[in-house]
């Protein structure tokens, strides 16, 4: 039986670091009129729309992609954090946050915490509102800790909550019902933001991004640009390449 053009582009191109619309297109131009240059852009298209809706060929940068077996990236989720969720929807039904716990690290790494502690983000103006939202029902929530409040009340304690700002346009996962951010947006506020993640600085923050670049597609462009919208582009840029084989430095820009 005659393989379809997906298995045959998934086929060609499999052992390609990456590959861009341009490859996909000179793949169609041998088996397809390249003189109807409409119908081929279309052709083009919605093959990279159901191989990407398949979840087999994901965008690493803007117009390029790559074929991987590599998984998705979802954050854990469990009871508290399903409450947290319940708590401030029900009270702000309509504005933006995010939530995670820091356990959801623990994989990358070699020695292991021995608590972890939740991140709940949302807009400036809402800081105190939900911090207070959270203290009346008895949460040990914590407003914008610094180091040494991370290290006395937070590190070892049970069911924390670090209230911060959200970064805008923060790549967070949309489709689901809890809002938890994506990989790029951790790698990048644990890079950035030292203080409030001190337990995962060092060697453990080498150990965390060489595991999640191994084991988790990246889209370099969300990484990128988020960490560029938190004036962190230059410097994380720097890191990869010094500090993490595992990256492609051609996507490094």
């Amino acid at each position: 039986m005659k393989a379809s053009i997906e298995e045959q582009i998934l086929d060609y191109f499999k052992d390609a670091d990456y590959i861009t619309r341009s490859d996909i297109k000179a793949f169609f131009s041998t088996r397809f009129d390249p003189s109807d240059s409409k119908t081929l852009d279309a052709r083009v298209s919605k093959l990279i729309f159901r191989l990407k809706n398949k979840e087999l060929l994901f965008s690493i940068k803007s117009g390029i992609y790559k074929i991987e077996t590599k998984r998705l990236f979802f954050p854990a989720k469990d009871n508290f954090i399903q409450k947290l969720h319940s708590v401030f929807k029900k009270q702000f039904p309509e504005i933006p946050y995010c939530i995670w716990s820091t356990q959801s690290l623990h994989q990358f790494m070699n020695l292991q915490p021995f608590s972890h502690f939740y991140v709940f983000e949302t807009e400036r103006d809402m800081l105190d509102s939900a911090f207070y939202l959270f203290k009346d029902i008895n949460i040990n929530a914590y407003l914008n800790p610094d180091k040494e409040i991370m290290d006395k009340y937070i590190s070892d304690s049970k069911n924390a909550v670090v209230i911060k700002q959200i970064t805008s346009r923060s790549p967070l996962i949309g489709s689901q019902k809890i809002k938890t951010p994506m990989l790029e947006k951790i790698l990048v506020d644990v890079f950035f933001e030292s203080d409030v993640f001190y337990v995962y600085q060092g060697n453990e923050m080498s150990n965390i991004f060489e595991n999640a670049f191994k084991n988790y597609h990246i889209n370099y462009s969300k990484l990128l640009n988020y960490a560029d919208r938190r004036k962190q582009k230059t410097k994380i840029i720097q890191y990869l390449k010094e500090n993490i084989p595992n990256t492609n430095p051609k996507l490094l820009v």
